[in-house]
């Protein structure tokens, strides 16, 4: 096989990848940038106020209470949503 051309049956196995769902590049939407920045900051924050919590008493008394190791206090709770 040489190295300067493509193997014979690359074009056909491109065309059947295109024609699956989510390989096409062309028909590729892109998330749009503003709402991918939010997303990151939320997740940052989100990040930030988990660490917190890990160390909140009031936190753990509702982890403990809920049984759910994901509870926040009322505290960590509006600033995980951004009040």
């Amino acid at each position: 096989m040489s190295h300067n051309k493509p193997p014979k049956h690359l074009g056909s196995d491109v065309q059947r990848l295109k024609q699956k769902a989510g390989w096409d590049p062309a028909k590729h939407v892109r998330a749009d940038a503003h709402e991918q920045l939010r997303g990151l900051d939320q997740e940052i924050k989100n990040q930030k106020v988990y660490a917190q919590a890990d160390s909140c008493p009031a936190c753990l008394l509702a982890q403990q209470e809920s049984n759910d190791p994901s509870a926040l206090c009322d505290t960590h709770l509006q600033q995980a949503l951004g009040f």
